[in-house]
């Protein structure tokens, strides 16, 4: 006789039934229990084996302080930019609309093993939101379709966000295994990037690199 596989609770506030779906598909693949429901009282939200979906407008109705059990939140780019910028609730992890199954299961399996979630590596800067973990890019709250290397090269300057970064930094940066550069090639991608953002946000210091500008601090949002 097999023995009995332990089961993790996950309770769901949700609306919208398709997040209810995907996060059955997924506890009946990991065996665990799913609840749905409204926000529980706070005595019934403790224990380390407990997790949380939250759709975005649950999100204020939860206690201030979650401790364990760790909640994942379901929401749309806006309302990351907003949670990145100063949330009043300390989520492990969030989820884009559409739900994607397999990446609600790694999420929730990270959250258990008390793992660090993909919120942990967004860095926000004025309307920029860059997600390292999951190589995504929001700006004012639409994700942006960046090629393998403008992603590469804003990753860098987010990194080193209000210094110049030098050439040959961004250079190693975008081409990792030995590919031979253009003499204007990061200036073509920086255009790229300005195309698809603002034109302020990078600027080119001749002679030195590129800057990565906080567009809420000058004032040059829009």
């Amino acid at each position: 006789m097999n023995a009995a596989v332990p089961l993790t609770q996950v309770l769901v506030h949700a609306r919208d039934p398709a997040i209810v779906q995907v996060c059955r598909q997924v506890c009946d693949q990991l065996r665990w229990h799913v609840r749905t429901g409204g926000i529980e009282p706070p005595a019934l939200l403790g224990g380390d084996a407990m997790l949380h979906v939250v759709e975005d407008h649950a999100a204020r109705a939860l206690p201030r302080s979650l401790g364990p059990p760790t909640a994942l939140l379901v929401c749309d780019a806006g309302a990351l930019q907003r949670l990145v910028g100063g949330g009043t609730h300390a989520f492990g992890a969030y989820q884009l609309r559409p739900m994607r199954a397999e990446r609600l299961q790694e999420q929730l399996c990270r959250l258990r093993l008390g793992q660090a979630g993909n919120l942990a590596q967004c860095v926000r800067v004025g309307p920029l939101v860059l997600d390292a973990m999951d190589r995504r890019v929001v700006w004012q709250d639409q994700v942006l379709s960046l090629t393998w290397r403008e992603y590469e090269l804003l990753h860098v300057l987010v990194r080193h966000r209000g210094a110049v970064v030098a050439r040959d930094r961004i250079e190693a940066a975008m081409y990792r295994w030995g590919q031979e550069l253009g003499s204007n090639t990061i200036e073509v991608f920086v255009h790229a990037l300005r195309s698809k953002t603002h034109p302020a946000l990078i600027t080119t210091v001749r002679g030195e690199g590129y800057q990565l500008n906080d567009l809420e601090l000058a004032g040059l949002r829009h």
